[in-house]
Parts: C-alpha cells; sequence; structure tokens
C-alpha cells in the first residue's frame, strides 16, 4: 500500500467516525427518533423543530 492510500485510508476513516458521532449525538438528543434516518432528513428535522418549539407541523 502506498503512502497516499495510507492518506486516504484515514481520512476516510475518519470522515465515518465523524458521522457516526454526530448521529449518535443527534440520537442521544432526540432519543424517541428512530436512528436510521437519512442525515439530511434527520437535519430537516432539527430545523423544522427549532422553528415549530418542538411540535411538527404537517
Amino acid at each position: 500500500m502506498s503512502n497516499s492510500d495510507e492518506v486516504l485510508r484515514r481520512a476516510l476513516v475518519a470522515q465515518v467516525a465523524l458521522v457516526v458521532t454526530n448521529s449518535y449525538k443527534r440520537h442521544l438528543r432526540n432519543p424517541d427518533k428512530s436512528a436510521t434516518g437519512s442525515s439530511d432528513s434527520s437535519g430537516d428535522d432539527s430545523m423544522k423543530e427549532c422553528r415549530t418549539g418542538g411540535k411538527f407541523k404537517e
């Protein structure tokens, strides 16, 4: 494995760890929500919750 392959592998591992950590933190803030949603839909839910004071408007 070349040096650049190792750098790319470490960057990928760091990125995955960051995504998992952020998902886990979001799950801790909203334990009633499923952790299987995609990250962009979860972000939309967080913004919607801020705008509506925690109550979702359909």
